[in-house]
C-alpha cells in the first residue's frame, strides 16, 4: 500500500486471485445447495406453500448471484482498464437479483410475522397474489438501484467489478443505506415473531408447531445474516459516515463479498442441518438423481460386460484341437 495525505492506492495484484479462489469455493457450494432447493420444491408441489416459494425465490436468486460473481471476475481479468460504465452494463441483472435476495430475507421474516399474528388469513390467501404483493416492496428495492445505476453512471476507473464497485458512489451510498434498513425491518420482524410465539405458548394458546419448526432454520438463516453481511453493511456505511478515504471503502467492500457469498450458500445446509424433514426429502432427492444416472450408464456397462462374457465363452471354440 502506498500513501500520502491526499490520496491511497492500493496494489490488487495480491487481492484479487485471493477474493477470486474463495469466491470459486462458495460457487460450487452454493450453486449445488440452490439448486438442489429449487428442484426440491419445483418436486413435491406440497411444499410450495408461502414459506417454499418465497424460499424457492431466495435460492434462486442467490443461485444466479453466484454465477454474476463470475461475470465480474471473468470482465476484470479479460479487460487491460476496468470501466464502471462496462462493469455496470454487465452485471445490473446481478444488481437487481443481490438487492431482490437482500430484500427476500426481510419478506421471509414478515411472512413468519404474519403467519403467527393472524394465522386464519395467512392460511387463507391465494399464495400467488400473497407472494406477489408481499414481493412489491422487494421487486421496487431492486429495480430502482438498477435505475440509479444508470442514471447516475460514469466511465470511472475501479479496482475490480463486483456490485458496489459498479454503482456511483452516491448511488452505492444510498444502496447500502437501503439494505441496512432492510436488515433492520428482518431483525425486527424476528423480535417480535419470538415474543409472540413465546408468548402463544406460555398461555397455551393456538398449536403453533408448524411455525416452531419453520423459526428453527430461518433462526439460523437470520443469525448468518446478522453477523455476516448484516455487519458487513453497517461496517460499510460507518466507514463512509466518518468520511474514510474511498479506496479503503472500496478495498472493504470487495471483501465484502466474502459475507455474500456466505448468504447466498446457506439455503441447502441450513435446511438438512436444522429440518428433518427437508434433510430427509434432499437426501432422498440425491440418491433418487444418483440412481438414475447409475441406471443410464449401467446399461453401456452392462452390455460391454456381456460382450465380453461373450468372447471368453466363443474363445475355446476357435481355437484349435
Amino acid at each position: 500500500m502506498a500513501s500520502n495525505s491526499t490520496e491511497i492506492e492500493f496494489d490488487y495484484s495480491f487481492h484479487k486471485p485471493f477474493i477470486y479462489s474463495v469466491v470459486g469455493m462458495f460457487t460450487l457450494l452454493g450453486l449445488w445447495g440452490n439448486i438442489n432447493v429449487v428442484i426440491l420444491h419445483l418436486r413435491k408441489k406440497n411444499l410450495l406453500n408461502k414459506y417454499g416459494t418465497l424460499l424457492s425465490l431466495l435460492s434462486f436468486c442467490q443461485a444466479f448471484c453466484l454465477c454474476f460473481e463470475w461475470v465480474g471476475i471473468l470482465y476484470s481479468l479479460t479487460v487491460e482498464k476496468i470501466t464502471r460504465h462496462g462493469c455496470f452494463s454487465l452485471l445490473a441483472p446481478y444488481v437487481f437479483l443481490n438487492s431482490m435476495q437482500t430484500g427476500l430475507l426481510a419478506t421471509i421474516s414478515l411472512d413468519l410475522l404474519i403467519s403467527v399474528t393472524f394465522p386464519i388469513r395467512h392460511r387463507v390467501a391465494t399464495v400467488n397474489t400473497y407472494i406477489f404483493y408481499i414481493s412489491i416492496p422487494t421487486i421496487s428495492y431492486g429495480a430502482i438501484t438498477v435505475a440509479l445505476g444508470a442514471l447516475y453512471l460514469d466511465d470511472d476507473l475501479i479496482p475490480m467489478c463486483n456490485p458496489p464497485s459498479s454503482l456511483a458512489p452516491n448511488v452505492n451510498q444510498i444502496w447500502y443505506t437501503a439494505a441496512m434498513i432492510a436488515g433492520c425491518i428482518t431483525i425486527i420482524n424476528y423480535v417480535i415473531t419470538y415474543s409472540w410465539i413465546y408468548y402463544k405458548s406460555r398461555t397455551g394458546r393456538d398449536p403453533i408447531e408448524l411455525e416452531k419448526r419453520a423459526l428453527r432454520s430461518i433462526t439460523v438463516i437470520l443469525f448468518i445474516f446478522v453477523f455476516t453481511r448484516y455487519i458487513g453493511t453497517v461496517v460499510s456505511s460507518t466507514l463512509r459516515f466518518f468520511h474514510v478515504h474511498q479506496a479503503v471503502i472500496t478495498l472493504y467492500q470487495s471483501y465484502n463479498v466474502f459475507f455474500a457469498c456466505i448468504c447466498y450458500s446457506q439455503n441447502y445446509y441450513v435446511c438438512i442441518t436444522t429440518s428433518s424433514e427437508y434433510r430427509r426429502l434432499l437426501f432422498e432427492q440425491f440418491f433418487l438423481f444418483s440412481n438414475r444416472t447409475a441406471r443410464t450408464v449401467h446399461p453401456l456397462a452392462s452390455f460391454h460386460q456381456s460382450k465380453s462374457h461373450l468372447s471368453h465363452s466363443l474363445k475355446p471354440l476357435s481355437q484349435p484341437a
